[in-house]
């Protein structure tokens, strides 16, 4: 009687697939939610631009798929990191960012892994196919949500050129750039900022020059 009580108090369950297991979900980033890096902290830093200027800023990031704070701090990081690099490498700004445009075209990676490090990569892959917004208006002052590391970069590129923060960083939204995003979206597929991404690929490019040049003598 025992064995037959203990045999009916059997039963078999069945193993939920790895990926079905807590924890182990592939990450996903909604950039309705949040349009910034996970994972970093940001320092609010406003800005007086003209109501033309932040009209065509929000037309720009719009199509782009970011709300205007954090396309137009991107876009501000980017272009301090474009022309540090092109200093660095004695390259002029404008053939780099072209380097770096064809660098970014395609991701470093297909996959969003589940476990650490899975969210970055699904905050990249939404930046890749972000699709465009509803263009909506922003005030002045103008306020970006600047990577905490970057805040001292800014302060130092300004005194540079002998302007405040706000000035600097407004006469670099005039070219207005549409292809920063995807820098972004390389930087963090490749677990950098967007700074140490574009330094590292105008090394590569200089290397690669360098090269050319040497087999062509």
């Amino acid at each position: 009687m025992n064995r037959t009580m203990t045999t009916s108090l059997l039963k078999l369950v069945p193993t939920p697939a790895d990926d079905a297991l807590p924890g182990l979900t592939p990450a996903r980033f909604d950039l309705r939610v949040q349009a910034t890096r996970p994972g970093v902290a940001y320092e609010s830093t406003r800005i007086t631009a003209s109501d033309d200027a932040i009209a065509a800023v929000c037309q720009t990031s719009a199509l782009e798929g970011l709300p205007a704070g954090p396309w137009a701090a991107l876009a501000i990081e980017t272009s301090r990191s474009l022309h540090l690099a092109a200093r660095l490498v004695g390259m002029s700004a404008s053939r780099l960012a072209i380097e770096l445009d064809d660098a970014a075209a395609a991701p470093e990676s297909q996959r969003v892994p589940a476990g650490p490090g899975g969210r970055l990569l699904a905050y990249a892959r939404a930046l890749r196919v972000a699709p465009p917004r509803t263009v909506e208006s922003a005030p002045s002052p103008f306020v970006l949500p600047v990577p905490y590391v970057a805040v001292v970069a800014w302060q130092h590129a300004a005194t540079e050129s002998d302007a405040k923060v706000g000035e600097w960083a407004t006469s670099l939204l005039t070219e207005l750039p549409t292809s920063r995003v995807a820098w972004e979206a390389s930087a963090a597929e490749a677990g950098q900022t967007v700074c140490e991404w574009v330094i590292s690929q105008a090394a590569s490019c200089c290397s690669r020059s360098s090269t050319a040049a040497h087999c062509a003598g």
